[in-house]
This record gives structure tokens, sequence and C-alpha cells, in this order.
């Protein structure tokens, strides 16, 4: 009896340990992946800055900062579909090693290029590589933390990718201003020599799951880009939660381009203004994670979370434009900043939830497409109304983005009524909500 015990006590400690040791396996291997992440996103930064200050001084700098712009936006729109069969396809590991490796020969490209033309060439190649990389990461982290930790895990990068946002640019305008557009540039092309290898510490160290696509019950490969568009689609839940949030980004997006027309005009400040308020919304955004990451481990809650981001942030754009100080400007804006995080957050961790890890870089695709088309309109409808009219476009913006989100709220809810009573409801079959 007496070895017995000692038998199953053994058994017990030795079967504790390997999932501690699992645990920190997984989070030392997050740990990699942020450290590339904020690296990659600080030069990211510094690099628009560099290219900006650069195309500024150029015969055409209007073209050439309107192309940098699109830089960030077309490739997204045109390849996220395909990057999603591309990642469900093929060996993720491999695919983050080889993107990582090829935006660094891109970057170290564009440091040595002098035409304008090329380099901002150079910056659409660029571009086309960053959401395959984010596609590819997403499509891991779930693998990476575990099915329970999603929602932590996905609060824990957008955190850091937010706080590489916040750094960026400050460290941007000092290197540019310091030693030229060139050094930001080099600075950038070296980050991505540290993602690409964090990237191969990541694959040397990582399990067999994330390497491949296992268990798909359909060749990836198979399905048309079309067929790949429509599969957030196809799930209720997805797609009664990104409908009005596509509406609301879009509207959203209209404060990228009219804000600075706004501190100009209504406001009646200075550069000095607008960097406060910019980084009065980046801090919102860093401080939003970790206040936020509890509320996104409850899938049910999700699609909640998604919308109150939705209506934070119309809330706190409408009345910006009351006329009030630049103090209580800014404090709305870091309520935006929260708002914008806490979206993210759900979103991605909604598609993580609600679709198997073998249609998971389709999911991502998908929605990177999406995404990035609603950011490009609300940018153009930002430009067109923004330099002429910006209170009122600001207030369109706001109530724009409040009132889809609460629409949101409204369909989640009838979808939920139709779960409880489904013989009431003519929606075909029960939903999960």
């Amino acid at each position: 009896m007496v070895s017995r015990l000692r038998e199953i006590h053994e058994h017990a400690y030795g079967l504790r340990a390997r999932v501690f040791r699992a645990k920190g396996r997984r989070w030392s291997l997050l740990a990699i992946c942020l450290l590339g992440l904020l690296a990659t996103t600080i030069g990211d930064e510094i690099a628009l800055v560099s290219l900006t200050v650069r195309f500024a001084a150029d015969s055409a700098p209007g073209l050439l900062v309107a192309g940098l712009m699109a830089s960030g936006l077309a490739p997204a729109i045109v390849l996220g579909t395909t990057y999603g069969r591309l990642v469900d396809r093929f060996d993720r590991a491999k695919i983050l090693v080889a993107v990582c490796v090829l935006q660094s020969v891109v970057a170290w490209a564009m440091v040595a290029a002098t035409a304008s033309g090329l380099l901002l060439g150079l910056a659409f190649a660029l571009g086309a590589l960053v959401p395959l990389f984010s596609v590819t990461l997403y499509t891991i982290l779930p693998l990476i933390v575990g099915p329970d930790s999603v929602g932590s895990g996905n609060a824990v990068v957008e955190g850091t990718r937010n706080m590489g946002f916040l750094i960026g640019p400050a460290l941007g305008g000092l290197i540019v201003g310091a030693w030229g557009w060139r050094y930001g540039l080099a600075i950038n092309a070296l980050s991505f020599m540290l993602v690409a290898g964090a990237s191969i510490a990541l694959v040397a160290n990582q399990a067999h799951a994330i390497r491949s696509s296992a268990g798909a019950t359909r060749d990836p490969a198979s399905l048309t880009k079309r067929q790949t568009s429509l599969l957030i689609w196809r799930d209720r839940v997805t797609a009664a939660t990104l409908a009005p949030l596509l509406v609301a980004i879009g509207a959203t997006s209209i404060l990228n381009v009219a804000l600075i027309f706004f501190v100009r005009g209504p406001l009646r400040q200075g550069p000095v203004a607008y960097g406060v308020l910019v980084s009065a919304w980046g801090l919102g955004m860093v401080l939003g994670p970790p206040l936020l990451a509890r509320y996104a481990k409850a899938p049910s809650r999700l699609s909640q979370l998604a919308f109150s981001g939705g209506i934070a942030i119309g809330v706190a754009l409408t009345l910006s434009t009351v006329g009030l100080p630049l103090f209580l400007v800014a404090c709305l804006f870091v309520l935006g900043g929260i708002g914008n995080s806490a979206q993210n957050i759900a979103i991605l961790t909604l598609l993580a939830s609600r679709f198997a890890g073998s249609e998971r870089g389709r999911a991502y695709g998908g929605y990177s497409a999406f995404k990035n088309a609603a950011v490009l309109f609300g940018f153009v409808l930002g430009g067109w109304g923004g330099p002429s009219n910006s209170r009122l476009f600001l207030i369109i913006s706001g109530m724009t983005t409040t009132v889809a989100a609460i629409f949101g709220f409204v369909i989640m809810s009838t979808l939920a009524r139709a779960k409880r009573h489904p013989a009431r409801a003519d929606l075909g079959h029960e939903v999960e909500v």
C-alpha cells in the first residue's frame, strides 16, 4: 500500500512538473514573438517617419506621401485572402522565417536606394510582406499559448504592438532629426534582422503543432479567393460581429486624416497639440490590453467587448467636437484608444475561437482584407471632407461609429434570443453565441 501511494505521488508530481514546464515553454516562446513584434513595429514607425521626411523634400511630395500611405493598406486588401490560404496550406513556421528574412533584405535595399520611385516601390514590397507576417503570427499564437489563454495572449500581443506605435514615431523623429532619414531606414533594417533571428529561435524551440495545419478537412488550395473571403461570413456570430464593426472601423478612420485640420481649425492649436492628441490615443491603446485582458477570456462576451469598444470610440470622437479644452479632448482620446484596443483584442480572439486551426489563416487573411478596405474608405472620406469641414466629419465619424456598435448589440441580442427560443425564430438552426 505504501509503495502504491508513493508511486501515485511520484506520478502526480511528475505530471504537475511536466505541465509547469509546458506552460513555461509556451510563454517563453511567446516572449520571443513579442520581442520580434516590438522591434519590427518600432522599426516600421521609424521607417515611416524617415520616408515621409524624405518624400516631403521631393519635387512631387503629395503624390509620394499618398503612395507611402497606400503601401500600408493596398497589399493587405489585395493579398490578404491569398496569404490566408498560403498559411493554412504550408508549414507556418517556415513561412514565418521566410517572411522575416525577406523583410530584412527589402529593408536593407531601401537603405541603399536613392531614387524616390525605387524607394516607393520597395515600400510597397515591404508593405506586401507585413500582412503575411501578421496572419502567420496570429495563426501560430493560439497554438503557442493554448486554447484557454488566447484572449490573454492577444491582449499581450496588442499591448506590445501598441507600445511600438507609441515609441516608434517619437524615436523616429529624434533619429531623423539628429542623423537624417537614411539612418532611420538603417535602424528599421536592423530591427528586421532581429526579428529574423527571433523567428529562427522560435522555429528551433517550438512544438511540432505550430509547424503545420494538421487536421484540415478541406485542402486550402482547392478554395478560390472568393471562397476564402467569404469564410468569415459563413459563421453567423462572426458575421454579425464583423459587419457593424467594419462600418465602425471605416468611420473611425476618418479621424486619421481629419485630425490635423480639426486641431488647426476648431481647436485653434498647433503641432504640439496634434502630437498630444496622437500620443493620448496611443496611450489609451497601451493601457487598454492590461485593463481588458480578463474580459477577453470569455468567448461568449467577445462581441460585446468589441461593440463596447466601438461605443467608447464613437462617444469620445463626438464629445471632442463640442468645444472642450485641449486637456479634456486628450482625456477623451485616451478613452478612444482604450476602445480601439478593445475592438482589436476582441476580434482577434473571436476569430481564434470560432474557426479551427486549419481555417485560421484564411479567417485572419479575409478579415485583414476587409478591415484594410474599410480603413482605406475612411481615409478617402477624411481626405475629401476633412480639410474644409473637420468638425462635421469628426461628428459623422463619432456618431456613425456609435450607431454601428449599438446596432451590433441589437443583432447579437437577436441571435441570443434565437438560441434561447429556436422555435420562435426563422433562423434555420440554433446559433451558438
